[in-house]
């Protein structure tokens, strides 16, 4: 049944329970018609290509989540689980609550789209950025969200948020037409922090990610993906031939980068001096999205409309994913790694579960 709260949709489709086997590939279509209260009857199709793994997984449940007017650029689940934020280019945030799909709040502000959705690591702030080069920072505890909001400027287009583990730090990442930029900003004052990252800055910045012990931050752009050590400032590694989007693993030396046409794995040993070697698992004509299922087993990518689910260890695919009818433009997974959401150019949010 599809259900209208807070100017939302959600869609729910049930595909049936089915094993996976290493040599075998089933496509399962399910088509279902939805009742929405108080609207008309919606047909939705669905289609979950499941393949490989020994373990036994399966993809057993589609929800989509309807109500952004503009490409979902971005989404992000608070550390909690419980809620899941969606950035789009109809310049508003959507927060949605993740057991029944409902909108919990619609935040407006921004006066263009938003580009990135971030959580800060104790679920009580969303920050969120805009190409009207601003980041916000929602409280999420209750109130008015609005009215509590503090708004950072900055000189470009902002593409990237992210926090530190600790909380304490806000990389802010952006530019455009060649121009770039690249920040860290104290959460208490709201100042650059200092040293400032410095160096291997050759285009405009377009993702970030922290090690898991915060003392390396991940950039990746147009000139390919780069290592910082935070309390130096400078550029420790670089890899020309990484990609636009970079993810660190729950293990925090594995360093995931995605391009238009290949994602690799890479190890992170920190130094003095860093170094950086590729691992056996280079996916040619995958990305540029991918993203680390927080139990270290897994990871996903996202190429046009088909999201994809590997084995971290061997690179086999597990699952293939489609159902989107536009291009796919964000991903992540869920704290417990059961749900992975992905964001849409045909303005819809999806969670596999």
């Amino acid at each position: 049944m599809a259900m209208w709260r807070g100017g939302g949709k959600v869609e729910g489709v049930d595909a049936a329970d089915q094993p996976v086997h290493s040599e075998r590939r089933t496509v399962r279509r399910r088509t279902v018609l939805l009742a929405a209260l108080g609207g008309a009857a919606v047909v939705v199709p669905a289609a979950v290509l499941v393949v490989g793994g020994s373990t036994g997984s399966r993809i057993g449940r589609l929800r989509v989540l309807q109500g952004h007017a503009g490409w979902v650029d971005s989404v992000a689940f608070s550390p909690d689980g419980k809620t899941l934020a969606s950035g789009s280019e109809d310049h508003t945030v959507r927060l949605w609550d993740v057991d029944s799909g409902r909108t919990v709040g619609v935040l407006t502000g921004h006066a263009a789209k938003v580009n990135w959705v971030t959580f800060s690591p104790d679920s009580k702030i969303l920050a969120t950025g805009s190409d009207d080069k601003t980041v916000r920072l929602w409280p999420t505890a209750g109130g008015d969200a609005a009215a509590h909001t503090r708004t950072l400027t900055f000189d470009e287009q902002v593409s990237s948020v992210v926090f530190s583990p600790d909380g304490k730090t806000l990389a802010v990442s952006g530019g455009a037409l060649g121009r770039k930029m690249l920040r860290l900003r104290d959460m208490a004052t709201g100042t650059t922090t200092t040293p400032t990252l410095t160096g291997y800055i050759d285009s405009d910045i377009g993702s970030l990610a922290f090690s898991r012990d915060g003392t390396r931050l991940a950039t990746g752009g147009g000139d390919g993906g780069v290592v910082w050590d935070v309390g130096t400032g400078l550029a420790t590694a670089t890899l020309t031939n990484g990609g636009t989007w970079v993810a660190f693993g729950p293990d925090g030396k594995t360093l995931a980068t995605g391009s238009p046409d290949v994602v690799s794995l890479w190890q992170v040993t920190t130094g003095p001096p860093d170094h950086v070697r590729a691992t056996h698992i280079t996916l040619h004509g995958e990305g540029p999205f991918v993203t680390f299922n927080p139990k270290g087993k897994t990871f996903a990518t996202a190429s046009e409309s088909t999201a994809r689910i590997w084995d971290m260890a061997t690179g086999h695919l597990l699952a293939t994913l489609t159902g989107h009818t536009g291009y796919i433009l964000s991903l992540a997974f869920s704290p417990d790694g059961k749900t992975l959401a992905t964001g849409s150019q045909d303005q819809t949010v999806r969670l596999w579960r």
